[in-house]
């Protein structure tokens, strides 16, 4: 996770705190400045504790930035009201195709094409010819009175 943070006081640091959804107790990583750009830091989760499994899951997770006494100066999200985000789940690797290897007739784009073509004119056509009948007429006359006393 990048962050940047600044006019940052002096022995103040600021850390990540994550967990798996619905575990007891968070897990912390500190911030660390990037030294190119004194006002960029980065934290990083180690891969063990996100590990990629058949099904995705959620991680909770919120970051602060504590003074020397351990006060609060700033932060997003809190233990009882973390932010999220979702571990993808592995997906199976993909077979190779090989030349000479053709996919079913119904699998291809153009067909697709053809057939919403053909949908939305036949929609098209059913609207056109619907809307141009006349269905009735009623006469309105409108009379302009002189009220001249």
């Amino acid at each position: 996770m990048d962050a940047v943070l600044r006019d940052m006081a002096l022995g103040a640091r600021a850390r990540l705190f994550y967990r798996r959804a619905g575990a007891q107790g968070f897990s912390s990583v500190d911030f660390v400045r990037d030294r190119g750009r004194p006002e960029h830091y980065r934290a990083v989760l180690p891969g063990y504790e996100l590990p990629v499994e058949s099904t995705s899951y959620e991680v909770e997770y919120y970051f602060e930035v504590v003074d020397a006494a351990q006060r609060r100066l700033a932060g997003r999200g809190d233990p009882f009201h973390p932010l999220l985000f979702q571990v993808a789940p592995r997906t199976a690797p993909t077979p190779a195709v090989t030349e000479g290897t053709s996919r079913p007739w119904y699998k291809s784009p153009w067909l697709w094409v053809a057939v919403g073509a053909v949908a939305i004119g036949g929609t098209a056509g059913v609207v056109a010819l619907s809307s141009s009948e006349e269905r009735g007429r009623v006469p309105i006359t409108i009379r302009v009175e002189d009220a001249a006393p």
